[in-house]
């Protein structure tokens, strides 16, 4: 079981970078969008 966990965190961690990564102009534009529908 020590070795499923290191390296599922580091599969995560390296999707999480490249989510980050690939869609940062996208969030930004997502979280501008979800702005102006609750306001």
């Amino acid at each position: 079981m020590g070795t499923h966990i290191p390296l599922r965190a580091d599969v995560m961690l390296n999707l999480e970078y490249q989510y980050m990564y690939m869609s940062e102009e996208f969030s930004l534009n997502t979280y501008t969008l979800g702005i102006n529908y609750l306001f």
